[in-house]
């Protein structure tokens, strides 16, 4: 077990004062060596989450200091750190490729119990409580060995619960009061698919866990705010998604939320590839008598509804919005999705999953704020965080696509902000620009995305531009993207478009790239570039592409369909066969049984035009320089057959410049270093130094 270590405050750790707008979140400037300034795009983040208490008093938030990680609590009053505590040693390695990996210890909770106690949980499965006035933090669970280890002695834990297995933990619920609890679940695979999960309620004033409870299933459990058992669901992936809820008035049996509750359950069951572009439903959290969930029956984009569960029926409440979905298809069941408020308990906000990351909130006084700071925050996502019981003080987070953010603090009396932390401390030296876009589509509907601007471009006064892709069906959110900030920093301004065959944009934008998406999505890209240029925000002539596996597949159709378009292209383990694609290309399980009907009924069986669509079928066409960066451990799916295409393109008399990667493009190590230089190389010889084509 790591211990906790404490030691005095020694620095000041509220900064700068800022009065009415956020803009100094949207440049970042710091000084950073030119080799690290890739790497910055990829290192993990140095601070964050952060907490304010109940009384609106003192602040914590965690931040790596020297490779330690330091949660500090600070009096506000004072704006000095009262309290210091290192919560573990980062010493969590696995070899990655070639590159031996520390995984960095990240904040998984970080909440005030009451106004003394700050309960934290870490991503190495440790669970504390820390004591401002005490100046003492006390273990409470440590889930990373291979057994249960508790912080106290207790006499009521099964032998079930304390069996050997690998664990896993995540904080359900925080009950304040006297005395305070916090509900943990210990989760371990066990034999046959099942999963051991064991409820454990703990006293934070003296560590004992006074109940425990275990479930056994083939799935995960639903919990409620207040950390009771409502309902499971079969598994995380969407194949599986079979919900059943604990119903009180059959003695506390497992149902069938499909026959509970038809209007939240899929309309197709069960769920399978073909049917999963089109209407359904899917349960995303219960609190109190209510069920939310999402639907986008009858209408084109998912949006947010409650059953009553007493009664049944269907509330008033409606949470839509006719451009984009307010729920990921794609869904993943997670307790903070629900806001609630500390004081009242009350359900406030619905933090939404979609393709812009937002909270749509529920309490008129929240709302009336998020609208303050979104018109303050000039382009950069503004999430409220947490908030005092007066609701004067809150904890805000602004990030933007190529900036990781910062954690503020904001006194809505005076309207003033305080800078609390930077989320990373390296921000790299090129000042970067976030702004999302809108134009009429070649397809007469709406088409958006984001352009990432360095101010200082790579070339002077042009504005040389990277097309990055992504997909199938997934669009650029307005989360911090480490490609993004990668490219940008090396000077170019990064164009992403939320092209027709994407999620998040409703049914129909979606099926519109149904056997033609690398067509739709060449044509997209065109016309977002074409009404950009324009307005004089890029380069026509200066066009490159960037794509990871199925964005590397569609920036290779790119350059085959508009050869005349696009200077280079730079893809990183890019699809080259459709036919191998849409194949079951890993074990059979009913994950990868669905995954194989999706992608058939998306892009089509017929293996004529599968092939004519496929990158390796006619290389002679891809005439831009292309950058090849592959896995050879993908070679064996077929999918990626980057050293076929190397060899035809070479044989066409245009030798790609090919790496091979062992840990991936994103893994920090040696390897991701060399594979982004060599990529920065690429650019500047073919997007900046050659002459146009």
């Amino acid at each position: 077990m790591k211990p906790v270590r404490f030691s005095p405050p020694t620095a000041v750790v509220i900064q700068g004062l800022i009065f009415a707008g956020f803009t100094t979140v949207l440049t970042i400037a710091a000084v950073a060596p030119s080799r690290e300034k890739l790497l910055v795009a990829f290192a993990p983040f140095d601070a964050g989450p952060a907490s304010i208490s109940p009384d609106g008093k003192h602040l914590a938030y965690f931040q790596r200091e020297k490779k330690e990680p330091v949660i500090y609590i600070v009096n506000l009053a004072s704006a000095q750190p009262v309290f210091r505590a290192v919560v573990g040693v980062e010493d969590n390695t696995n070899w990655v490729g070639e590159t031996f990996h520390t995984e960095p210890l990240r904040i998984t909770f970080l909440r005030w119990a009451d106004n003394n106690r700050v309960v934290v949980a870490t991503s190495y499965n440790h669970f504390f409580v820390l004591d401002r006035v005490a100046r003492t933090g006390r273990h409470l669970i440590n889930l990373t060995g291979e057994a249960v280890i508790l912080g106290a002695e207790t006499g009521n834990l099964s032998g079930a619960i304390l069996s050997d297995g690998r664990f896993t933990g995540r904080v359900i619920a925080l009950l304040p009061g006297e005395p305070a609890w916090v509900m943990i679940e210990a989760s371990k695979w066990m034999p046959g698919n099942l999963t051991s999960h064991s409820l454990l309620k703990i006293n934070i004033a003296t560590g004992k866990v006074e109940t425990a409870t275990e479930e056994v299933t083939a799935g995960k459990l639903i919990y409620d705010p207040e950390g009771h058992l409502r309902g499971r669901y079969q598994s995380g992936y969407v194949v599986d998604q079979v919900f059943l809820l604990k119903n009180p008035a059959a003695t506390n049996r497992w149902q069938p939320l499909e026959a509970l509750h038809p209007v939240a359950s899929v309309p197709h069951s069960p769920l399978k590839g073909d049917n999963f572009f089109g209407p359904r439903a899917f349960l995303i959290a219960i609190a109190g008598d209510l069920l939310y969930f999402a639907s986008n029956v009858g209408r084109n984009t998912l949006g947010i509804y409650a059953i009553d569960l007493p009664t049944g029926k269907q509330t008033p409440l409606a949470i839509e919005d006719s451009a984009v979905d307010l729920a990921a298809l794609r869904n993943e069941l997670n307790p903070s999705d629900l806001v609630v408020d500390r004081l009242s308990h009350e359900v406030v906000g619905i933090r939404v999953q979609g393709i812009k990351r937002q909270t749509r909130w529920l309490d008129a006084d929240l709302a009336a704020l998020q609208t303050i700071l979104d018109t303050k925050a000039r382009g950069a996502a503004a999430t409220i965080v947490d908030w005092d019981n007066a609701r004067d003080r809150f904890v805000i987070e602004l990030h933007s696509r190529a900036d990781p953010g910062s954690y503020f603090l904001y006194t809505r009396s005076a309207d003033k902000l305080h800078r609390i932390v930077d989320q990373r401390t390296n921000r790299g030296p090129v000042k970067v620009t976030s702004t999302d876009w809108s134009i009429r589509g070649p397809d007469g509907a709406n088409l958006s995305g984001w352009l990432t601007v360095p101010d200082t471009p790579v070339s002077g006064s042009a504005r040389p531009v990277v097309v990055r892709l992504s997909g199938p069906w997934f669009g650029a959110t307005n989360v911090t993207n480490p490609e993004v900030i990668a490219l940008s920093q090396m000077g170019y301004s990064v164009l992403e478009v939320n092209h027709r065959g994407i999620s998040g944009l409703g049914v129909a934008h979606l099926q519109a790239g149904r056997n033609q998406v690398d067509v739709v999505a060449a044509a997209d890209i065109l016309a977002a570039l074409d009404a950009l240029a324009l307005k004089g925000a890029v380069d026509p002539t200066r066009i490159a592409l960037f794509g990871t596996h199925f964005g590397g597949y569609l920036a290779l159709r790119a350059v085959q369909l508009h050869p005349d378009r696009f200077r280079c292209a730079v893809t990183i383990e890019p699809a080259t066969n459709l036919v191998s694609w849409t194949r079951l290309r890993f074990e059979d399980s009913a994950y990868n049984r669905f995954q194989h009907e999706a992608d058939q009924w998306f892009f089509g069986t017929d293996k004529k035009e599968l092939l004519a669509a496929s990158p390796i079928t006619d290389p002679k066409s891809i005439r831009a320089p292309l950058l090849l960066a592959v896995n050879p451990d993908q070679y064996q799916y077929g999918w990626s057959d980057a050293k076929t295409l190397r060899r035809k393109l070479t044989a066409a008399g245009n030798p790609p410049t090919f790496i091979e990667i062992t840990a991936g493009a994103n893994v920090p190590g040696q390897e991701q270093s060399r594979l982004w230089e060599k990529i920065e190389d690429f650019l500047g010889r073919n997007l900046v130094s050659s002459p146009a084509r």
